[in-house]
Parts: structure tokens; sequence; C-alpha cells
């Protein structure tokens, strides 16, 4: 933690944990809100905050994933929140073994997401994007290899993953082909 008074904001976060993720949810928009929020959710101290958003499946969708419905297609990527509903769930994911899993909906929006035109042309423009932007492709992967492994029925997306090897890209997806050969 960077600041001294993350842990201090963290524990009370933690006691309030159902106003915060709606608190956090509905200021994505907002940058400092943002990054504080991911903060605390990668923080160890941050235990039932994760744990109340876990169960926030359907606010998750509706404040990230759903929420790019209404803007502007040409808005920059980390402004629009289903990256930051990617970043969420791949923090959530890492902290939370099988919850990926358990949960349909948010694989779906992964999936949709994947299979994007939008996605796939800003692959093919990676080299002028900003850095954390890179990073989107990668992290969905991640996403949907969790999701695979857990629910080992998921096999056509498994399929859609290998179109990343048709794109020259910046990103290293050595793990996904080690993932291939494993499998």
């Amino acid at each position: 933690m960077v600041s001294p008074y993350r842990a201090p904001l963290v524990k009370y976060v933690n006691r309030y944990a159902e106003e915060s993720v709606e608190f956090f949810l509905t200021r994505l928009q907002n940058q400092q809100y943002r990054q504080l929020f991911q903060a605390m959710l990668r923080s160890d101290l941050a235990g039932p905050l994760r744990d109340e958003l876990a169960k926030s499946t359907e606010k998750i969708i509706q404040h990230t994933f759903a929420a790019d419905a209404n803007l502007d297609p040409a808005q920059p990527q980390e402004q629009r929140m289903q990256f930051q509903g990617v970043l969420i769930v791949r923090t959530l994911a890492k902290a939370k073994k099988g919850w990926l899993g358990a949960n349909r909906q948010i694989f779906d929006q992964l999936v949709l997401m994947w299979r994007s035109a939008e996605r796939q042309q800003r692959l093919t423009q990676e080299e002028h994007l900003p850095i954390e932007q890179l990073k989107e492709s990668k992290l969905i992967v991640k996403c949907l290899l969790q999701y695979c492994a857990e629910d080992e029925k998921e096999i056509n997306v498994l399929f859609d993953m290998l179109t990343i090897f048709s794109v020259r890209t910046l990103a290293d997806y050595t793990f996904l082909k080690e993932f291939y050969k494993q499998a």
C-alpha cells in the first residue's frame, strides 16, 4: 500500500462492505475512485470487501460490462467500463478461487468482449494504444483460461482464444501456448 491511510480505509470499507461496493461501482467513471477501488481490492486486508463484491455479480455487470451501451465508441479505453469490469473480474478471480467458474454471466460477458469487433480493431492498432490498454486482451484470456480450468465442459472458447496467434501483438501469450501444450 502506498498511502499510510490506505490500511485504515480498507478496514473501514470492510466494515461497510455493501455500501462501499455500491459507492465505488457507481463512481467507476472517475479515475481516482477507480484506482483506489482497484488498489483496495488487491489489498490482503480487503477480504470482506472482495466477498461482498463477489456476491454482487449483477451489479458488476450493470456498472461495467452493460454500462458501455450508452458510451461513445471513440472514448478512450481506460474510460470505458468494460475494461474496468475485466480488471475487477481478474482481481476477484485471482483472490477467490472458484468464483469465476460459478458465475456464468460474467464468463458470457468476457466472451462477448473477446469476440467483439471493437477489441479486434484495437488489436490492429496496438502500437498507438497506451500501455494499460495493451493489457485488455491478455487479461481477458487469463480470465477465460481460469474459467475453462474451473469448468472443463467449456471448449468452444478455447478455440476462440487461438485467434490471438493470428494477430501480430506486443503482448506475450507464452502462458497460453503452455496451457494448450499441457491440456
